[in-house]
């Protein structure tokens, strides 16, 4: 025992000190790169920082499995002393200790086989990607619950605490879960193995998603059109060359009008994966469709493509524009085309300006600056944090639709409610302005371990209609509908709608409904209350016309943690 805590302490001093190295010298590192080497420098750093991370966690996981095989109450301490050792004469220790050890160190060295020689890749990529979705899992769960009994016991220290401790532990279950290590351990490992299984089955099983789009001003032409969004398809690491050709084969059989390839589409250097992107192509030559029988895409307009975050990881990006160009895809670096009636823009990704390459960057001025001003604007941007800048661009040009990726929504459903909590825009529809939607997407595939989230591997379908009619005298109606009214009833604590803060701006006083408004606090408002806001509502809707819709939008928004408008 006391051999493991030594090894436990120089362990945790090697962390720290890698820590403080990489934060301290991390900068200097990353500047004295040429070009693009800063951009690949800037990962090689970020994997170092999480891999002393995942060792505290790793450590931290051996220890507390370790420790539940000697958890029952009848050993005596000097027998549990003698039994922790994991080089113990106990062969059922002995043989948990080895197997941890094996999965532990193939899961740390997951991110790290990026750099390493194909040939060893395709030997420990599957199994070292699988191991590590894995740790994810039982990672997470074992310390949330750890957490949570070290908060119980800290309870025990009151006696108020106490009381409520004995009240919670009538629940046999709650008791049996927080009490013994050995249960939490069971629970951890039962319930992470049975997700990973699942998100293991998903991760290529795609879902097509569909979403119109009503534009104001589309041109006769483009009614109906219809896109495929595709994005964070990662090639490289476990995402192969047959998985890239089931997402062309699943796009294709929707007889698409154009494909948009909205960043992160490779996911490794471009001399070992330029093959698996081949089915990515509008055109090959004859010679390969006969012999390799790659499958590619078929649109009526063509595939446009712009950058994710990850093509700057590994060797120089413009290597992969000059490559997809090769395929026939049209790369939008800060530029924009006409396609059939609308100007279809397309930017590099938001943090692209440190990738080291001279003069790229983000750029949404210079992507629009060929737009005409009676087009409607579509724009490609991986990052959907870039939202707000596109959509109130210093050109003032109205940006009717962003599309993006990047979030993968979390991926991991132990992610997810983080991400759901610190990112701006997570994964959905979203209204930006009274004039730009963004729809941000799952991703195609996943990042790293070949795991999602259940009906999150998309592929989305958008379809244009123009925008709706202004004379519809239900337009209040409806909006309140959405927000939870019914006829009859009423929007608060106690009636039929929602109950959660909602703040309905009917007029420019500023005043409303919901949490800041001093009209009423208490939440309550009765059917009576809805007739003068209904004609209000429904009035400014048929006296606004197209040319004054920012003027006259009526915006219901739902307040965020970040004070953001989300309207789904």
């Amino acid at each position: 025992m006391a051999a493991e805590k030594w090894c436990a302490t120089l362990v945790a001093l090697f962390v720290l000190l890698g820590l403080s190295i990489t934060f301290g010298f991390g900068t200097s590192y990353v500047n004295d790169g040429i070009g693009f080497e800063k951009g690949n420098r800037r990962r090689i750093l970020a994997v170092v920082k999480f891999e002393l991370l995942m060792i505290l966690f790793s450590m931290f996981t051996y220890f507390r499995i370790m420790d539940s095989l000697n958890s029952k109450n009848d050993l005596s301490r000097r027998e549990k002393r003698l039994q922790l050792g994991p080089l113990s004469l106990n062969p059922r220790r002995f043989a948990v200790s080895m197997i941890l050890i094996i999965w532990l160190s193939l899961a740390q060295i997951g991110f790290p086989l990026y750099w390493v020689n194909s040939s060893i890749q395709n030997q420990l990529f599957d199994i070292s990607m699988i191991s590590l979705g894995l740790w994810n899992y039982i990672v997470a769960i074992l310390f949330v619950l750890f957490c949570i009994s070290l908060g119980i016991s800290s309870l025990n220290i009151f006696s108020s605490g106490r009381t409520f401790v004995k009240v919670l532990f009538r629940c046999t279950f709650l008791k049996w879960l927080f009490e013994e290590p050995r249960s939490q351990v069971i629970i951890s490992v039962s319930v992470g193995v049975i997700i990973s299984l699942l998100t293991f089955l998903c991760s290529d099983m795609l879902s097509l998603k569909e979403q119109v789009f009503h534009i104001r001003n589309l041109p006769p032409q483009a009614v109906g059109l219809r896109f495929a969004v595709v994005s964070d398809i990662h090639v490289g690491a476990s995402v192969k060359k047959d998985h890239v050709a089931k997402v062309v084969d699943r796009i294709n059989s929707e007889n698409v009008d154009a494909v948009f390839l909205v960043g992160d589409i490779i996911d490794s250097p471009r001399s070992a994966v330029w093959r698996r992107t081949l089915p990515l192509g509008i055109f090959l030559t004859a010679f390969v469709k006969r012999i390799a029988r790659y499958r590619y895409l078929k649109s009526k307009f063509g595939t446009f493509y712009v950058t994710g975050n990850h093509e700057y990881y590994y060797g120089n990006a413009l290597d992969w524009f000059e490559f997809f160009k090769t395929l026939g895809i049209q790369v939008l670096d800060n530029r924009s085309v006409n396609l059939n009636g609308l100007c279809l823009a397309g930017v590099n990704d938001y943090s692209s300006g440190n990738s080291g390459i001279k003069g790229h960057k983000f750029d949404i001025d210079l992507a629009l600056s060929n737009c005409s001003e009676s087009e409607p604007i579509l724009v490609l941007s991986h990052n959907p944090a870039s939202a707000q800048q596109i959509a109130f661009n210093a050109q003032n040009r109205r940006v009717d639709l962003i599309l993006s990726g990047h979030t993968h929504a979390g991926q991991f459903y132990t992610i997810a409610p983080i991400a759901y909590f610190v990112l701006p825009y997570f994964h959905g529809v979203y209204q930006i302005s009274s004039h730009t939607q963004l729809l941000v997407s799952a991703g195609t595939l996943y990042q790293g371990p070949p795991m999602k989230m259940l009906g999150m591997s998309e592929i989305w379908i958008v379809s244009l209609q123009p925008f709706a009619s202004n004379h519809s005298s239900k337009f209040g109606t409806k909006m309140l509908e959405k927000m939870g009214w019914k006829d009859g009833g009423g929007l608060g604590k106690k009636e039929q709608g929602r109950n959660d803060n909602i703040k309905l701006k009917a007029n420019y006083s500023g005043k409303g409904l919901g949490c800041e408004s001093s009209y009423d606090d208490t939440w309550v408002a009765h059917h009576d209350d809805f007739a003068n806001l209904l004609h209000t509502l429904n009035q400014k809707k048929d006296d606004g016309g197209e040319g004054d819709a920012d003027k006259n939008d009526v915006v219901a928004s739902e307040k965020s943690k970040k004070s953001r408008s989300r309207v789904r």
